[in-house]
């Protein structure tokens, strides 16, 4: 047996197995790297989208809304209850009509959302059927919410 050609072959197989580990280590990287590019990217995306709607919210008009109808929708992990809202809106000016919301409150207020009560909202006015909360105890959620069944 050739004492050079056991070395080369020993030789080769430690040079695949670190070319191996550097790659692994290297995918590894860029894995971790690209989870956590990905994590930054959804929290700023996040955090414009609520400058928006806050910016929307302030510049919406005023009016009153019955709320038709409440259903509410409870997560395990938000300390927060989302409603789905059916309210008729009575703007300044024009007439009445029936659009759906969504916002989240607090579990203490969600009673204050009962059909039948008149609320405080802020309607976009590009877009009226986007209904903001014209109280300080509600926010306005564009998730929609859906009930399993």
């Amino acid at each position: 047996m050739d004492p050079n050609g056991l070395i080369a072959l020993l030789g080769g197989t430690i040079g695949f197995t670190i070319l191996t580990i550097v790659c692994t280590g290297l995918l590894s990287v860029l894995i971790v790297g690209g989870v956590i590019a990905m994590i930054v990217f959804l929290f700023r995306a996040g955090a414009r989208r609520r400058s928006e709607i806050q910016q929307r919210s302030a510049a919406a008009a005023p009016a009153t809304a019955t709320i038709v109808n409440a259903e509410s929708f409870s997560s395990e992990n938000s300390p927060q209850l989302y409603v789905q809202l059916t309210l008729d809106i009575q703007p300044q000016y024009g007439s009445v009509y029936r659009t759906e919301t969504h916002w989240a409150v607090d579990y203490i207020n969600a009673s204050k959302l009962q059909a039948g009560q008149m609320i405080d909202v802020r309607v976009d006015p590009a877009q009226p059927g986007i209904v903001y909360p014209g109280v300080p105890w509600a926010e306005y959620s564009d998730r929609r919410v859906y009930r399993l069944r």
